[in-house]
């Protein structure tokens, strides 16, 4: 187990917005993590960030990461059972050399194999569920079950995990016989094509809102003229995905959650839809 002290939120977030979190714990072992369950009042489990968009000024006083070699790597056939904290590109190379396609949707996406599970990732027609056979957790109570994807209640953008204190520390994929120049092949092109359509190179968190029925928030929040218009001295929606919010400097929480809500509100006012949060508030 590794513990820092004061980490700025810049290192542990693709928006980098300014300030710190009080504590940053890195575990490596099952049991240690056991132990900290069973005594931890209050913690926030963070992968690769690019969901997150945390406060300073949070009462979360722990933030806790998971080390990809916690769980070991295993293969069944079509089944592969992989580490919550490997990285997706990992994930996907791992299968690729393996002759195990399916997952080429997320090529590019900088996130961890439990974060993908946790919020349910999808893009282009996939989720990240279509694949999962059963996520290993630790409870509350620094016990290990597996849940079947039944269990889980998987929907779009959404899994139960997080309101059931649950921690995902693997997950066990069924995946499809492939050629491995064939899924690398896809994977260059969809990583292509996501550069092509969102700022992947530039400070930000992803997503903002999740898409209202039969609509996409992008497309609302373009309407609206939020795209590429600078909204406070560092933070605005960027020119090539209305839905991407960018960090062009040294933005603050409060900068962003004061663009956040002006969306929302106009977006209510002048269409009557409520749009969700798809990133993660801390």
């Amino acid at each position: 187990m590794i513990t820092q002290k004061d980490v700025p939120i810049s290192d542990i977030t693709t928006f980098k917005n300014s300030g710190n979190i009080s504590t940053l714990m890195t575990f490596e072992d099952i049991d240690d993590l056991s132990s900290f369950v069973k005594k931890a009042s209050r913690f926030f489990v963070i992968g690769k960030g690019s969901n997150t968009l945390i406060n300073p000024q949070t009462s979360v006083s722990t933030f806790i990461k998971l080390s990809p070699v916690l769980t070991d790597l295993q293969r069944e056939g079509l089944f592969i059972t992989v580490p919550a904290g490997m990285s997706g590109n990992k994930l996907l190379k791992t299968a690729q050399m393996m002759g195990l396609g399916g997952l080429e949707f997320i090529a590019g996406v900088p996130t961890t194999v439990g974060g993908m599970v946790a919020m349910n990732f999808g893009c282009w027609g996939y989720e990240f569920a279509d694949f999962i056979d059963s996520v290993q957790v630790m409870n509350s109570e620094g016990e290990i079950e597996w849940l079947s994807n039944e269990e889980l209640s998987f929907s779009y953008r959404y899994s139960n995990i997080e309101e059931n204190n649950r921690i995902i520390l693997a997950v066990r994929l069924e995946l499809v016989a492939d050629h491995a120049l064939k899924i690398h092949k896809r994977s260059q092109e969809n990583i292509h094509l996501r550069l092509s359509k969102q700022p992947l190179r530039g400070n930000t968190f992803g997503s903002v809102f999740k898409n209202p029925d039969n609509d996409y928030a992008g497309r609302l929040i373009e309407v609206l003229g939020y795209k590429g218009t600078p909204f406070r001295k560092y933070i605005k929606m960027s020119e090539a995905h209305a839905n991407f919010m960018l960090n062009e400097g040294h933005g603050q929480f409060e900068e962003a959650m004061a663009l956040i809500e002006d969306i929302q509100e106009r977006t209510k006012s002048e269409f009557g839809i409520d749009l969700e949060l798809e990133v993660k508030i801390v």
